[in-house]
């Protein structure tokens, strides 16, 4: 009776050492999935990945030293990155995504999004106002063989105004990219 009750008592330290080591766990990785925006390296940028890629890039039309907006961008999977300035929310859902500052002179930053294996498809981006000013917008596409698409952008922004573009994206058999504004406010 007695051998029984110390493999009992065992085996219920072992199950909670379990349980407390799966909250840690999963602590940690919850933890790490929430990483601020801009701060990511650019893990990749202007040349073919496996299924090629997608990069945009906002800065100012005016020569301020910062763009006007920051940028929301949905996949085909409703999955987004990038930062809505609105609700102080940062995405980091697209897997092989970064969003980072890039200096373009020693007094004026562009924000750029790039999408490393980018899957073919219809994307959503929305560049939502922070200052006021006019923007110009960058969309660079590579296909798998590193062909490349471009479109390009220039539009004025108010502050919490919200610019949507459907963009779509092949990384198949040359570069295709097309994209339209599609409304200017929400």
């Amino acid at each position: 009776m007695r051998l029984r009750s110390k493999k009992s008592a065992l085996m219920a330290v072992w199950f909670w050492l379990l349980v407390v080591a799966a909250l840690i766990f999963t602590g940690a990785a919850a933890q790490a999935a929430q990483a601020p925006t801009l701060t990511s390296p650019v893990q990749y940028r202007g040349a073919a990945a496996s299924l090629g890629s997608l990069e945009i890039r906002i800065q100012s039309a005016d020569g301020e030293s910062y763009p006007p907006g920051d940028m929301v961008l949905s996949d085909p999977y409703a999955q987004a990155m990038g930062h809505d300035p609105r609700y102080n929310r940062d995405y980091q859902e697209i897997s092989g995504a970064t969003y980072t500052q890039e200096t373009i002179s020693g007094q004026q930053n562009a924000f750029l999004m790039n999408v490393a294996n980018a899957v073919s498809g219809t994307y959503s981006l929305r560049v939502i106002g922070v200052n006021p000013g006019r923007y110009i917008l960058i969309m660079d596409g590579y296909d798998q063989a590193g062909n490349h698409a471009n479109v390009r952008f220039t539009a004025l922004l108010e502050s919490e105004e919200v610019h949507h573009y459907v963009i779509q994206y092949s990384n198949r058999g040359g570069a295709s990219l097309k994209a339209r504004r599609t409304q200017a406010a929400e």
